[in-house]
């Protein structure tokens, strides 16, 4: 594994097409966020698919915001974006 990459892995009693409805609904992204970072979403609340781009606000100490651009997407099976901020400058994660 390299230094950029993070992997988990957990069952959930659900079936597959609930599960990734809830991902592609960034709306309740803030619902279920893990980390406590994520505040709102900024911008449209649409089903997400290839090639959406959505904005989140998020607070890891200061307050700062995410453009997120969807880069896989298989519906029911996968869905990932990148997630940059500062224009650019910063992230690029996926």
């Amino acid at each position: 594994m390299d230094g950029n990459t993070v992997s988990a892995e957990r069952v959930i009693a659900a079936p597959a097409p609930r599960i990734f409805a809830l991902l592609a609904d960034v709306a309740a992204h803030p619902s279920f966020d893990g980390s406590g970072t994520v505040r709102a979403l900024r911008g449209s609340s649409e089903p997400l698919r290839l090639g959406s781009r959505f904005g989140m606000s998020m607070k890891r100490v200061l307050p700062y915001s995410t453009v997120n651009t969807v880069v896989m997407f298989e519906p029911d099976e996968l869905i990932a974006w990148q997630t940059t901020g500062l224009g650019g400058l910063i992230g690029g994660r996926i």
